[in-house]
């Protein structure tokens, strides 16, 4: 599954959080539960929510933390739903 991560998903994700998203008193922003972290330099992104956490750092290399198989396959699609802009619908 890791290997099927795409980062222009979570770019267009990012995105899309970034201009619907509620923003944070951190700076994060949330939208549908999925948490945007962008770092000072915007170099480092970081999608995550309760059980998941994937970092897109510099050079694209991504930086993936779960303990679930299932809970990182069902992260990954709600992010590529928020990419998609199919929550606008919803």
């Amino acid at each position: 599954m890791e290997q099927q991560i795409d980062t222009r998903v979570l770019l267009e994700a990012a995105q899309v959080i970034r201009e619907n998203g509620k923003r944070k008193e951190d700076e994060s922003y949330v939208y549908h539960q999925i948490r945007l972290v962008s770092s000072h330099d915007g170099y480092t992104i970081s999608l995550s929510d309760s059980k998941v956490s994937i970092t897109v750092l510099f050079h694209n290399r991504l930086q993936i933390d779960y303990q679930k198989m299932a809970d990182l396959e069902d992260f990954y699609h709600r992010v590529k739903r928020v990419g998609d802009n199919r929550y606008a619908a919803s």
